[in-house]
């Protein structure tokens, strides 16, 4: 495919799998009796002017120098930059800290003991929860005389207020269908975009929404809305804090203007795109604070108090809906996304949504309540992180 999906493959099989196994795993390997202590203190300290070496600056500014000119072979240099400064850089300093750390590297070689880590399996984790499984329960198929709920799901809508009809369809940009879409490196077909939208390179342009909202809260009207997120455009590297909510917003707007403006009318979840850039989000730093601050005052009529505290903290949230007892539980995605470099130091349990959620579901089943989890990743995702996606469905078959 192309330089960015080169990038992330990289990556991604380096890191990641790193840093789970040195985190999950206890290896076997020689005890400190059989290792020399002099060639163990030898192989740290070279591990560490190793690593001063590759992250210092004149190192990091050759390799930056490298991912910018590889990348201009399919990008623009604006692109280049945001790739190399959003993505590589962050992944690139994640991955050579889990890496090149003196005592794991050092013992993995055989030249130092074995360092006292914490083990963490998933077997464990699985041992564990379906401990407490209880016997499947025979559900009687309904009689009818229970209160039955219309919703309405949608997600990914991706609304770009840049679409043009009439555009070009195919260009050698990240987004085509707009004014400045250019034609492609490998020809053009000649075909423009329509009025609704075009199955191309191209997102939705606002018309479109605005029609679905209309149809839905004026025909339909369903009980309530479940709105999983990725809302803005897909033009990934284009970093706007004021695009990134904008089509948030409209929805937002439209959903509490036709009368879904109170608690238990929607209840929306954050997409992998609302990392700014997308899929990357740091919880620790306060960093990209600004977006869950942002989401949190823009859903405000939906939530009660204490979701918006969870949600302003950890990007997720758990609510019952009112005069049920169907308890609502949004997950924060980034949690479990692969490419977000700010997990990989725990990709297991990042920021302890896992433990919060088992306890949500053990509550719920404590007091006699149903659940429906909203998650912008379904459980098989290539983007959800394949150790929180076992644990994830290992909490949905307990």
């Amino acid at each position: 495919m192309n330089f960015l999906t080169f990038l992330f493959t990289l990556l991604l099989v380096a890191s990641p799998v790193l840093a789970l196994n040195l985190r999950l795993r206890t290896a076997t390997g020689p005890s400190a009796e059989t290792v020399s202590f002099s060639i163990c203190s030898t192989c740290k300290s070279a591990t560490s002017v190793i690593k001063s070496v590759i992250t210092g600056s004149t190192a990091t500014t050759a390799i930056s120098f490298l991912v910018r000119t590889l990348c201009r072979l399919g990008y623009t240099t604006d692109i280049c930059e945001i790739i190399d400064a959003s993505y590589f850089q962050p992944m690139f300093a994640h991955m050579m800290s889990r890496f090149l750390q003196p005592n794991v590297t050092c013992a993995r070689l055989g030249l130092c003991p074995q360092p006292s880590l914490v083990v963490d399996s998933d077997e464990d984790f699985a041992r564990r929860v379906l401990a407490k499984k209880p016997p499947p329960v025979s559900v009687a198929k309904s009689s009818g005389s229970g209160k039955k709920l219309r919703f309405v799901v949608f997600t990914d809508i991706h609304v770009d207020y840049k679409y043009l009809e009439g555009a070009n369809t195919e260009c050698s940009g990240v987004l085509c269908c707009r004014k400045d879409s250019e034609g492609s490196f490998f020809g053009s077909s000649g075909k423009k975009s329509g009025k609704w939208g075009s199955l191309a390179s191209c997102d939705i342009p606002l018309r479109t929404l605005q029609s679905f909202l209309n149809f839905t809260t004026e025909r339909l009207r369903p009980d309530f809305f479940v709105w999983l997120g990725d809302n803005r455009d897909s033009d990934t590297f284009e970093v706007d804090k004021e695009n990134h909510t904008k089509a948030a917003e409209t929805i937002t707007q439209t959903l509490v203007g036709s009368g879904y403006d109170s608690a238990g009318k929607v209840y929306p979840a954050i997409g992998n795109h609302e990392g700014l850039p997308c899929d990357q989000f740091d919880l620790r730093t306060g960093k990209h604070q600004w977006v869950l601050d942002s989401f949190t005052q823009m859903w405000s009529p939906w939530l009660n108090t204490e979701s918006q505290r969870t949600l302003r903290t950890t990007g997720s949230y758990s609510q019952l809906h009112p005069g049920t007892s169907l308890r609502i539980i949004s997950l924060f995605p980034i949690v479990s996304d692969t490419i977000n470099a700010f997990i990989w130091e725990n990709a297991t349990n990042p920021w302890g949504v896992l433990t919060w959620l088992e306890a949500q579901l053990a509550y719920s089943e404590e007091h006699n309540e149903s659940a429906l989890i909203l998650n912008h990743f379904p459980s098989n995702s290539y983007f959800m992180n394949k150790h929180w996606g076992f644990r994830y469905k290992t909490l949905i078959d307990r």
